[in-house]
């Protein structure tokens, strides 16, 4: 598994893009695809979130002709992984039990959601 870099909240915005592509887009594309979101970036934002996400090795780009086309170099399912464990280190004392308490307070769990939760840790 490729070492998972920090993410802005922007950068995450391109990545999730990247990864839904079935093929390299350019930054063209991803306006398009954040304007569908109703996210309204300048050409030059996502060029430079793209560029900075090229630096921290998460995505790689190919040139054809005078244009660059971008692909993710990490997986989502990594890096997914990698920031809920984050998370739950950096709040929780790296305990899923605590996290999972959390949800214990004045927003319970629905009685579906323990039913999938037992079901997921009988699993392990």
């Amino acid at each position: 598994m490729k070492e998972i870099v920090k993410i802005t909240e922007g950068q995450l915005k391109i990545l999730n893009i990247l990864w839904k592509a079935e093929k390299p887009i350019c930054v063209s594309e991803i306006l398009a695809e954040l304007k569908k979101q109703d996210i309204h970036l300048a050409y030059r934002t996502v060029s430079t979130f793209v560029g900075q996400l090229e630096e921290r090795g998460a995505v790689a780009g190919i040139k054809d002709q005078m244009t660059f086309y971008y692909y993710p170099l990490i997986e989502e399912k990594d890096f997914r992984k990698n920031e809920a464990k984050n998370l739950i280190k950096k709040h929780f004392g790296g305990s899923l039990k605590g996290f999972l308490a959390a949800f214990t307070g004045d927003e319970d769990l629905t009685q579906q959601e323990i039913e999938d939760m037992k079901e997921w840790v009988d699993k392990l």
